[in-house]
């Protein structure tokens, strides 16, 4: 299942595995877990990013909400992308 971060209300009804394409990078959600206590539902979303022919390690992600969902995986992205413009990329994987 695909999902694009315009379109935010299908990723509240996405089962993963999904993708979803942020800032020219496919974010690829393996795992979604629901976590409650204390009256709050609390998501980890566990994610790799692909990018540029360089693929990121697994890592997690606590979130609320959809919105905060999608600003930290923008910044995931944002810290990918100058760790490899910084030539540091050996902590990627080339894919291509």
């Amino acid at each position: 299942m695909s999902t694009r971060s315009d379109d935010s209300k299908t990723l509240e009804f996405a089962i993963p595995p999904f993708v979803i394409y942020i800032d020219n990078a496919a974010a690829h959600v393996v795992e979604l877990i629901r976590h409650k206590g204390f009256g709050i539902d609390i998501y980890t979303a566990s994610v790799w990013v692909e990018w540029n022919c360089y693929k990121s390690p697994p890592f997690l992600i606590w979130f609320h909400t959809r919105d905060e969902f999608i600003a930290k995986l923008r910044v995931e992205i944002a810290k990918m992308k100058a760790i490899i413009y910084s030539g540091k990329d050996h902590i990627y994987q080339k894919v291509c």
